[in-house]
């Protein structure tokens, strides 16, 4: 199944689309293979990474 995925952190919110894996409905776990999860988290690292600059930078 392919999903955007939708991740807050400190109150900033990123949208992850096309994520490919096995999503439950009751909990929202995922299970992603080792490449989609890679890609995942490079792009909720590089988010993170900007949220923190931006709060330095107040």
């Amino acid at each position: 199944m392919c999903v955007g995925k939708t991740d807050t952190y400190k109150g900033e919110t990123i949208i992850i689309s096309a994520v490919t894996g096995d999503f439950c409905p009751a909990c929202a776990e995922s299970i992603l293979d080792a490449a989609e999860s890679e890609r995942v988290m490079c792009e909720m690292q590089t988010f993170s990474k900007k949220q923190i600059k931006k709060w330095l930078q107040l």
